[in-house]
């Protein structure tokens, strides 16, 4: 059909999130060397223009809310001059074996400076 499928923008998410993780200065194989991982909650997408084979898109992402052990970020993706999506995941702080944990002061003061 010539569009992007709907999975493919939760594969999108979360390469930007692992960018803006970079970006910060602490890519994901940094912080799970720390004994952190971040799991993923909820997931909500609103699709509003669909992108098409071989279009540029560009995420735009932000940490929109931190509370205890969980926070959640924002993506805004575009495709030229247009909004193509819009999303939101909800995180989990886990230890290496999946069990919730609380979220280490230096993660947390690293995604509230963002």
């Amino acid at each position: 059909m010539g569009v992007a499928h709907h999975s493919s923008y939760i594969a999108w998410l979360e390469v930007a999130r692992v960018e803006f993780l970079r970006s910060l200065g602490t890519p994901y194989p940094d912080i799970r060397a720390q004994g952190v991982d971040l799991a993923v909650l909820e997931l909500f997408m609103n699709y509003r223009v669909s992108a098409r084979f071989d279009d540029l898109i560009t995420v735009h992402t932000r940490v929109a809310n931190l509370k205890g052990a969980t926070f959640q970020m924002d993506y805004l993706l575009r495709v030229e001059d247009q909004i193509s999506a819009l999303g939101t995941t909800v995180h989990g702080v886990v230890d290496p074996e999946g069990r919730a944990s609380r979220m280490p002061s230096w993660l947390r003061e690293l995604l509230a400076g963002a």
